[in-house]
């Protein structure tokens, strides 16, 4: 809410039943004071405007007390919305955020875990290298056998 609403209020506030207070002593002093003139003071119109005037101000007053305070309750209520959709809304970010990190985590730990396997692999293949062995060398070809002589001629 902006900072002239609250000011407005207060004026309504206090402003109308002020006026409407004053507008009925006022017309109610001078509609007397006309009436003891003996015709020498005028506006009798003008004090009863006043007297009339300042009734409805008075009873009107009520009427928007309780039409400022409905409205404030509503505005309150569309701020409470809005701040339970801000609080939903950071909410449903945190644990999204939460959900990433858990995904990234699990997937490190089975980066980490495929590294692990493979480390303990290659020691498992050193480790039989060196137990075996090495394999002779293989036995180098005979000479080829001489060719048989040519029979009978």
């Amino acid at each position: 809410m902006n900072a002239i609403g609250p000011l407005v209020a207060l004026l309504v506030i206090v402003g109308v039943p002020l006026i409407g207070v004053l507008a009925l002593a006022l017309g109610i002093v001078a509609l007397v004071r006309i009436n003891r003139s003996g015709g020498e003071l005028r506006g009798k119109g003008l004090a009863v405007g006043a007297i009339v005037l300042g009734g409805l101000m008075l009873l009107i007053t009520p009427v928007l007390l309780v039409g400022g305070l409905l409205f404030a309750r509503s505005e309150a209520a569309v701020d409470h919305r809005a701040v339970r959709a801000l609080e939903q809304a950071r909410m449903e970010a945190a644990e999204s955020a939460r959900r990433a990190a858990e995904e990234q985590d699990r997937r490190v730990r089975a980066e980490e875990e495929a590294r692990r396997k493979a480390a303990l692999e290659d020691d498992r293949k050193r480790d039989l290298e060196k137990q075996t062995p090495p394999a002779p060398p293989p036995p180098s070809p005979a000479p080829p056998a001489p060719a048989p002589a040519p029979a009978g001629r």
